[in-house]
């Protein structure tokens, strides 16, 4: 008695795991054309390396080189950048007196934490959160 009632609350949890998360959003192409649908959220603790985004029923996954940004409602944004980073030391024992590491260059989406003015953005990988900000050009 006890395997038919594990049964079905393991198929039940199952089913409910493989459910995706569509919530409505947009990708802004490389073109600057943004086509609006869905986008399959996840729980980002790191920022993402693709997005799977939704249109009359067609499901595509996009990578960075292949968006300028995308949103997911009013709550969510992600801009794509490149730039360079110094990658220092993540633990005290293991940094330099200078705490220089080398310089990496790449591209990635930057969640958007505030618009303005001076832009605010964060870069979450594996390692730290990095923080950048865009503001008025001196010349």
């Amino acid at each position: 008695m006890r395997y038919f009632i594990f049964l079905p609350a393991f198929l039940f949890a199952y089913c409910v795991s493989a459910q995706t998360n569509l919530k409505d959003g947009y990708v802004i192409l490389n073109s600057g054309d943004t086509l609006r649908g869905q986008i399959q959220e996840a729980t980002w603790s790191l920022n993402p390396e693709s997005v799977i985004f939704q249109t009359a029923g067609n499901n595509r996954e996009y990578r960075v080189a292949e968006l300028k940004g995308f949103g997911i409602g009013n709550e969510v944004t992600y801009v794509r950048f490149h730039f360079t980073y110094e990658q220092t030391a993540t633990e005290l024992e293991f940094a330099d007196e200078t705490f220089e590491g080398p310089s990496v260059t790449t591209d990635a989406w930057l969640r958007t934490l505030y618009t303005g003015e001076y832009s605010l953005y964060e870069w979450a990988v594996r390692q730290r959160i990095y923080y950048f900000y865009t503001g008025p050009t001196v010349t």
